[in-house]
């Protein structure tokens, strides 16, 4: 229940008299008139927030994420491709897009194995499999490099090079 601004304004200088006799009181030479002010500006603050505080409604936070699904491994350039796979879109730098994929390749051997494939390619290899070392050592068609599926494999082939030493 609010009060009245009556009973409020009552409130306010009854608060401001007794502060200014209580100084008065204790020879603090008080100064009515500074104290008014600092009277009325905090009663009307907290008026202010009484007031709003009876209308106001709580916060909903909830929101309306949604993970994204991450299949394959953390590498954004993979999930890149693979999305890029998913859309559809034309991949007129295929050149381009085979050294990014052996890039990648090269990175995973040497992040989850410690292998580098141009110093030790026999390694490399053995953890790489045959499809995925042809991949690499001999770049493929252009066809084969705007073929949706051979990329969805070969992407998959390089995602599944894991973690654990060989």
């Amino acid at each position: 229940m609010s009060l009245s601004w009556r009973a409020r304004l009552a409130l306010t200088v009854g608060c401001w008299l007794a502060t200014v006799a209580l100084m008065a009181m204790m020879d603090l030479s008080p100064q009515p008139v500074l104290l008014a002010g600092i009277a009325a500006v905090f009663a009307s603050a907290l008026c202010l927030i009484l007031d709003l505080s009876d209308i106001a409604t709580p916060a909903a936070w909830g929101g309306s994420y949604e993970a994204e699904d991450v299949r394959g491994g953390t590498d954004t350039r993979l999930r890149t491709v693979h999305r890029d796979l998913l859309t559809g879109p034309t991949l007129d730098q295929a050149l381009a897009l085979h050294r990014l994929l052996v890039d990648l390749t090269d990175e995973r051997l040497s992040a989850a194995h410690g292998i580098d494939r141009r110093n030790a390619p026999a390694r490399a290899a053995d953890v790489m499999g045959p499809e995925l070392t042809r991949f690499v050592t001999t770049p493929p068609s252009m066809r084969e490099l705007r073929d949706p599926q051979f990329l969805s494999t070969t992407v998959s082939r390089i995602e599944s090079i894991r973690n654990e030493p060989s």
